[in-house]
């Protein structure tokens, strides 16, 4: 499966909320993530950074 959850940091470090949202958005645990890139969505018109992370999951982990 391939699938993108996203949610706003709110003080915590980006792994630490990719690892929570993977669980609230897919149900899946994920313990192991790996960073790919981050990038700026729109260089010049906003500060936002998109990061962007990696991990496997099988069907125990949910």
């Amino acid at each position: 499966m391939i699938e993108v959850t996203a949610g706003l940091l709110d003080g915590d470090d980006p792994q630490t909320c990719v690892i929570k949202e993977a669980e609230e958005e897919s149900g899946f645990r994920v313990n192991k993530v790996e960073k790919v890139f981050e990038a700026y969505m729109s260089p010049g018109a906003v500060t936002e950074i998109i990061h962007f992370y990696i991990a496997a999951y099988d069907d125990t982990d949910k």
